[in-house]
């Protein structure tokens, strides 16, 4: 799946924040994933198969900073929605979808939610960014759909295209974890 431009706002003002990605998916979910920072001119890149994450260099010291929008007038319901609020940075201004899912698989940050009633990424919006979490250990859930938290990076594109039409018509709480935080958070 390509997305031309994901950050369409930020790439339409100018702004660090808009990206080009490729998301490989099988039946089996996320594949393949190369997504580039249109700005600062860095790309990401794994194959999730091998499980070789192939640029850039991991970085010297794992990321703390959560990112991203919570926009639901519910309060967290699992422990995990729990974590991702306790941290969220509210005063930052996330990059695209795909970007912010980048910086979680390569450590840069820790985790990312999106979280907005009548609204949720797509799955060209997800899929490459879905892939390199896969490869890093990271994870990608739904953490509000109809039968529990589902991780969306080994599930069909189906499911990718259920979570966005939920979005459309409700919420549909995403967030990105990074490996660091995988065992921890969901692994007790």
């Amino acid at each position: 799946m390509l997305d031309p431009i994901d950050g369409t706002r930020m790439f339409i003002e100018d702004r660090p924040g808009a990206s080009i990605s490729i998301g490989f998916w099988s039946s089996e979910g996320a594949i393949a994933g190369i997504v580039h920072d249109l700005t600062r001119g860095v790309t990401y890149a794994s194959d999730a198969v091998s499980g070789t994450w192939l640029c850039p260099s991991p970085v010297p010291e794992l990321g703390r900073d959560i990112h991203g929008i919570w926009d639901l007038k519910r309060g967290a319901q699992h422990d995990v929605e729990e974590w991702i609020l306790s941290g969220l940075d509210v005063e930052h201004e996330p990059d695209g979808c795909v970007l912010e899912m980048a910086s979680v698989a390569h450590g840069a940050i820790a985790g990312y939610v999106f979280a907005a009633a009548g609204w949720a990424p797509l799955p060209w919006d997800l899929a490459a960014g879905a892939a390199l979490l896969r490869t890093s250990g990271g994870t990608l859930l739904w953490t509000d759909a109809p039968e529990g938290v589902i991780t969306l990076q080994d599930q069909s594109i189906s499911t990718l295209e259920r979570y966005s039409t939920a979005g459309a018509s409700g919420s549909a709480t995403l967030i990105a974890l990074g490996p660091h935080f995988v065992d921890e958070l969901l692994n007790q």
